[in-house]
Parts: structure tokens; sequence; C-alpha cells
């Protein structure tokens, strides 16, 4: 008897996520997606690095918990 394999149920992320995240981590995300603009130095620093590995091709990965 063949058994099929059961689909993975996708699971939604629990509503508030994103806000639970820390800021540095929200920051990231929202720079990446272009819903936020660089205020300072450091956020500078990080929007061009990011455009720099999208000119090259490639995605940025955030890895979290």
């Amino acid at each position: 008897m063949d058994k099929k394999p059961q689909k993975k149920q996708q699971t939604q992320p629990e509503e508030g996520t994103f806000e639970k995240l820390p800021e540095n981590q929200r920051t990231i995300i929202d720079l990446t997606l272009g819903k936020k603009a660089p205020t300072n130095a450091k956020e500078q620093r990080l929007f061009d690095q990011i455009k720099e590995i999208e000119a090259k091709g490639y995605m940025v990965d955030l890895p979290f918990d």
C-alpha cells in the first residue's frame, strides 16, 4: 500500500511577530525592503552594504532564531 506524503501545513506567523523583534532586526528588514530610509551614519553604512549585495545579484538573508 502506497502512502502519499502529507503536505507540510504552512503556518502563518503569529500576529505582532514583527513588533516583537529587536529594534536592530526590524531596522535591517525595513532598510532591505525599502520601507525606511537611513536616519544616521550606522544605518547608512548598513543600507550601502545591502545595496552592494543586491547589485552583485545576491539576496540579503536574515537569519533569525
